[in-house]
């Protein structure tokens, strides 16, 4: 079944799955809408199907970054459902304005989406793996490499209560970090700066 054919050249793509069925991708577009640009516009893009696969809706932009860049970045944006079928999304952007991670939510089965609430923010940001999970509990935890620092890579952990109030909690040496979370646990993963595999788990109370 043919989705999209706007995808990066060196796009990832993710898939989320609502408790009601409904499917979510994302992945990161090569749009060039601007007549004379050289560099393509990089931002990511969500489509949904509530047939399970049969047909898909019609590409909708998380955010109109207008990020563009002569290559694809090789980095990966995060998505996930929450109880309620709100879908949240969290991504590297590298737009000249307002370089960072950022996170934004979908009340609308990813019709529209909330104004983008930075999680990172710096006048320079290097390109960043972005991973999100969803718990039991509809906690959101988002999980972050920030490279700002040349003597050693960060990956950084953050947490978006049901209220949609964020939290950083932390950060450790490290990079290309994942996360998996269920009620009342998250386990974070990732690679430290000599190839070890490091855990770090928490309970919620």
């Amino acid at each position: 079944v043919l989705i999209a054919k706007t995808a990066s050249e060196s796009s990832r793509v993710k898939l989320a799955i609502a408790p009601d069925g409904t499917y979510f991708i994302a992945w990161r577009a090569k749009l060039n809408p601007y007549k004379g640009s050289y560099d393509s516009v990089r931002d990511v893009m969500i489509s949904a199907s509530s047939d399970r696969g049969v047909t898909w809706s019609t590409p909708v932009k998380v955010h109109d970054d207008r990020f563009k860049a002569s290559r694809c970045p090789e980095i990966t944006h995060g998505i996930g459902v929450d109880s309620k079928g709100r879908l949240h999304v969290a991504w590297y952007t590298g737009t000249s304005a307002r370089p960072g991670i950022y996170y934004a939510v979908s009340a609308d089965r990813g019709n529209t989406f909330s104004a983008p609430f930075p999680l990172l923010t710096d006048g320079w940001v290097p390109y960043a793996d972005v991973k999100l999970a969803v718990d039991g509990s509809d906690h959101v935890w988002v999980t972050y490499e920030d490279r700002r620092d040349d003597r050693a890579d960060q990956m950084v952990l953050a947490e978006i209560d049901p209220q949609g109030n964020p939290a950083r909690l932390g950060q450790w040496p490290g990079r290309a970090p994942d996360i998996a979370a269920k009620a009342g646990a998250v386990m974070l993963v990732w690679t430290g700066a000599k190839g070890e595999i490091q855990t770090l788990q928490a309970a919620l109370k």
